[in-house]
């Protein structure tokens, strides 16, 4: 492998904690060792503090540690790190994004629509988890993601393009 097709750190770093919020134990605890090291060397890069910082507000908002670290074993058959309800809702999210929306804002849309499409709730916290998760499909082009956003693309026409001047 040459230099040019080795993944940068960013980019490793960044699929780790794509991983991690999957639900990828192996993955949780690289990325608490990355924030244990960044910690102990005070070097913490910007993106481990986000997601240190999101696992210990969710222990205090009452989640399991080990779920909330991202470290939990499951039980049984592994789950299907990227079901397709996340695919459609990643799609809806990274179009939201092209058209010039904030995190928060994607993220109540998201709640929102998956609970009237679906009569089934969404976390914020899930949200943005599944948004950062996906955050990869920004760079397709509009028309694949709403073929890929499923129902979720009749919804589209209540979020029109922000102006970002």
């Amino acid at each position: 492998m040459t230099d040019d097709q080795m993944p940068t750190d960013d980019e490793m770093r960044a699929w780790t904690i794509r991983r991690a919020l999957a639900g990828n134990a192996e993955a949780g605890l690289k990325a608490l060792d990355d924030c244990r090291w960044g910690l102990t060397y005070n070097n913490l890069h910007p993106d481990l503090q986000s997601y240190l910082a999101a696992r210990i507000s969710e222990v205090l908002d009452g989640v399991k540690p080990d779920r909330a670290l991202r470290i939990a074993k499951p039980r049984g058959r592994p789950p299907d790190p990227f079901p397709e309800w996340q695919q459609e809702l990643g799609s809806f999210a990274a179009l939201l994004t092209q058209r010039g929306y904030r995190p928060q804002q994607i993220a109540v849309a998201m709640c929102d629509q998956r609970a009237a499409l679906h009569d089934k709730s969404l976390e914020e916290s899930d949200a943005h988890a599944i948004r950062v998760t996906w955050e990869p499909m920004q760079r397709i082009d509009s028309e694949t993601l709403e073929r890929l956003a499923g129902r979720y693309r009749e919804k589209l026409s209540e979020y029109p393009p922000l102006n970002t001047r």
